[in-house]
């Protein structure tokens, strides 16, 4: 600690015209470091200054030269200062080492941070942030601006501390609650090696309230506009996708990148919501390639990639949230040899009971109920011990209960997808790897005939060397919007006023990512770019459906009509994958794969097919297609057809459930394993991430640590 008022030495202590004249400040309009108050605390510890204003220290006045000592320099007169730059002189601390800027608004007073930079040196520094100009608390009352980058001295601090630039508008940025602007974040600055100090940060306390505790200067500088400065200052431009080259900064010229940058806001928001507190500021550091990509391993951990778990004779199931999804489940865990439904939990007592008869009803011993609640779930796993859970809930309930499944001994079962953020993917991953259960999403579209016929297929190397594939989930879902109270629409509809991206990727990708065998030995998705189209449709649905002040009506949907991610793996196939349930459009999972002997697709099923490399110019489709069926079905399907009929969705949630009983029961690894449902599910994050950044490109986390290359791949099995 050093005492206020006091400046922090850097080689020698040096008064502030000394250090002017070092750094080629000739007559640049920028006035003497005042003082601190000498009621202020010192700002090189952790804690920042809160409390009154004070008045400040008065400067003592400096020792004139003897006569006859030739000047150095010329100095400017000390006369009063323009009211412009008496509101400039709110930072003034000369610190020689590198801190991390930081801010806080506590009852009126602001913490404000500058950063005072060589001329020399703006040659050579890194700023993640372009200059733009220092923060102006008294140019509007109770707001917060950016006066206009007119000295290319000044550098706001706050616009360092990410690495694309602010958006900014023509006399500075934009207009934020003062806790926004000023909340603190962590800074990198890099400097060049030949620079033989880091730029000195200045600093000193101002109150927004009493702009008559600023520090009054002893001279007048002249004024911005008569600066005399270079007229072109080559700067190299950071931004999310690398670097622009050396660009000539002109006096007053607006940043090149300025009208192509999104707002920092929609990143921030992203950040606390998506990651959660505990990665945000892994995810600040690494904004350039998106959120959290990794996570160390926990102690005791296990591959699960081809993990196969102790048979059971009989399988215990409990079912979690049966309002919508669940009584699907029940039903076809009925018709499967040995299973017992020991369970269901839902804190909708009615829904509990409707989901109670179907077993009764079915001959068995009636399940116990558990309904106290939206937590009554951690009861039951005490008291139940199930040998596994299937959890078909909101989204936002599927980590937490998957995780608090596995802890307990159960394997987890989750409906798509497995989890909305990156953060709670790696927690189902960390769960499953140091209990040694098994956690499979349950994305029932893999087990479709023509999902089967087409894993078929490419595994008899039909389609040659994969290059490309395209998924889907189009459908048409606004009329959820008029569940209110309970209902799949009443917790979804909500999502697409939080949220802009894909928010629902798995259905259309987990069969493509089972084609090209992604995290199973053969590829894995490596980053995708993503973009939203405008968000129209909801709003229009809600002014046709709902009266003037109705929640619906009042809502703002940001979400997107349509997005589209674009994929591209690690042997550089492209998967193109789109969501759209607010167009009114036709239902289609697109469900197309090609390669270099053909392209299969769906919705409707057709097959173009060229083993010869004559060309395939027509499709093999309609009442053609069925010597295709008969002659590439899958064997599961073939087995399970009849059993499946009624099963939901064309049978494949009973060969699904099948699937999942036979190899629980058989010690068989699942068709699915934790880090493919983790995978699928990223889309939707990482896509939001993509979106918030104007179509950046985001990279996938590797769930599987680097062993997806040591994963046996998904055989057809019968």
């Amino acid at each position: 600690m050093h005492n206020a008022g006091s400046v922090v030495p850097h080689q020698e202590r040096q008064p502030p015209e000394a250090l002017d004249r070092q750094i080629g400040q000739r007559q640049l309009g920028r006035p003497s470091a005042p003082r601190l108050p000498a009621c202020a605390p010192s700002l090189r510890g952790t804690t920042p200054f809160i409390g009154p204003p004070c008045t400040p220290a008065p400067r003592p006045r400096r020792a004139s030269a003897p006569p006859g000592t030739p000047s150095p320099r010329r100095q400017a007169p000390r006369t009063a200062p323009a009211p412009s730059i008496q509101r400039r002189l709110h930072t003034r601390l000369l610190l020689g080492v590198h801190q991390e800027p930081r801010g806080l608004v506590h009852d009126g007073q602001v913490l404000v941070l500058e950063e005072h930079l060589e001329l020399r040196a703006l040659r050579s520094c890194l700023p993640p942030r372009p200059l733009t100009g220092f923060a102006d608390p008294h140019q509007t009352a109770g707001g917060n601006h950016v006066v206009g980058a007119k000295d290319p001295l000044a550098v706001d601090t706050h616009c360092t501390s990410l690495d694309e630039p602010r958006n900014l508008g023509p006399r500075g940025i934009r207009q934020e609650a003062q806790q926004d602007l000023f909340e603190p974040r962590p800074t990198k600055l890099r400097w060049h090696p030949n620079v033989a100090s880091p730029p000195r940060i200045i600093r000193t306390l101002v109150s927004t309230s009493h702009p008559e505790s600023l520090p009054r200067p002893h001279h007048k500088p002249r004024r911005a506009t008569e600066i005399t400065r270079p007229k072109q200052l080559p700067i190299p431009r950071r931004t999310p996708a690398g670097y622009l080259g050396s660009r000539p900064l002109l006096a007053n010229a607006p940043h090149p990148l300025r009208s192509m940058t999104r707002p920092d806001p929609s990143r921030r928001k992203f950040l606390k919501t998506t990651l959660g507190a505990g990665a945000a500021a892994a995810g600040l550091a690494s904004c350039a390639s998106g959120p959290l990509t990794t996570r160390p391993a926990r102690a005791g951990a296990r591959y699960m990639g081809d993990f196969a778990a102790a048979p059971l004779q009989t399988v215990r199931i409990a079912f979690v949230g049966v309002g919508a999804r669940g009584p699907w489940h029940v039903r076809n865990a009925l018709g499967c040899d040995g299973i017992e439904v020991v369970a269901i939990v839902d804190p909708h007592a009615p829904a509990a009971e409707a989901a109670s008869a179907l077993v009764t009803n079915d001959g068995r011993a009636a399940p116990q109920l558990y309904t106290n609640g939206p937590d009554d779930y951690l009861r039951m796993l005490e008291v139940e011990a199930p040998d596994a859970v299937f959890i078909s809930t909101p989204w936002k309930d599927h980590a937490p209960m998957g995780v608090a499944a596995m802890q307990a001994g159960a394997h987890a079962f989750i409906e798509v997808p497995m989890a909305p953020t990156i953060d709670e993917l790696w927690d189902l991953v960390d769960a499953s790897e140091t209990t040694g259960q098994h956690c499979m999403m349950l994305e029932n579209v893999c087990y479709g005939r023509d999902e089967l016929m087409f894993l078929n297929m490419v595994r008899q190397g039909l389609l040659g060397e994969l290059t490309h594939a395209e998924a889907a989930y189009v459908h048409d879902l606004r009329f959820q919007m008029k569940e209110l109270e309970r209902g799949t629409g009443s917790w979804r509809t909500g999502h697409h006023t939080r949220r802009n991206g894909n928010l629902y990727p798995t259905h259309g990708l987990g069969p493509v990512a089972q084609y090209l065998n992604v995290d199973r030995g053969e590829d894995r998705f490596e980053r995708l770019v993503s973009l939203s189209s405008p968000a129209h449709g909801r709003a229009q649905y809600a002014a046709d459906n709902f009266p003037d002040g109705h929640p619906r009506r009042t809502a703002d949907y940001v979400c997107g009509d349509i997005n589209t991610a674009l994929l591209q793996t690690h042997r550089g196939r492209t998967v193109m994958v789109q969501h759209d349930t607010t167009s009114p459009r036709p239902y289609t999972r697109h469900n197309l794969i090609s390669g270099t002997r053909g392209t299969l697709a769906g919705f409707p099923t057709r097959v173009a097919l060229d083993p010869t490399g004559d060309g395939a110019h027509t499709w093999t489709e309609g009442a053609a297609l069925e010597d295709v069926r008969a002659a590439h079905d899958h064997p599961l399907y073939t087995r399970l057809a009849a059993d499946a009929e009624g099963g939901g969705h064309g049978g494949m949630d009973f060969i699904m459930m099948w699937r999942i009983v036979t190899c629980l029961r058989e010690g068989q690894p699942l068709d699915q394993n934790v880090y493919e449902g983790c995978t699928w599910s990223a889309v939707a994050p990482l896509s939001e991430w993509s979106v918030a950044n104007g179509g950046a490109p985001a990279e996938f986390p590797d769930f599987t640590r680097g062993r997806w290359s040591a994963t046996r791949p998904l055989g057809i099995v019968s």
